[in-house]
């Protein structure tokens, strides 16, 4: 990741969505989100409650599309062999992969 889109920032709505990068813990040091989570509107409502002010955040690490996306699911369904059930898995993923990018 690059150190650039790294941010410390108030909680507050315009966090929805990004991703955190360091561990949040309450003041009894209770982990109230691992790195790599997306921020929600419950995790804001568990932060502000917990009176924590800033988090370190990233923008969400982009999704994979077009030949990645391809080169990906290979990759995650390698094993999958001849069968049937892992092929109809393997191109539902990617379907709703590609509904979601228009």
């Amino acid at each position: 990741m690059n150190a650039d889109t790294v941010t410390t920032m108030e909680v507050g709505p315009p966090c929805v969505g990004m991703m955190v990068i360091q561990p949040i813990c309450d003041a009894e040091g209770q982990c109230l989100a691992q790195a790599g989570d997306m921020v929600t509107e419950e995790l804001l409502t568990v932060l502000e409650r917990s009176h924590i002010a800033n988090v370190v955040l990233a923008p969400p690490a982009a999704r994979p599309t077009g030949l990645a996306l391809t080169r990906r699911l290979d990759h995650l369904f390698r094993h999958a062999g001849d069968s049937i059930w892992l092929q109809r898995l393997r191109h539902g993923v990617s379907d709703l992969m590609n509904e979601a990018d228009t």
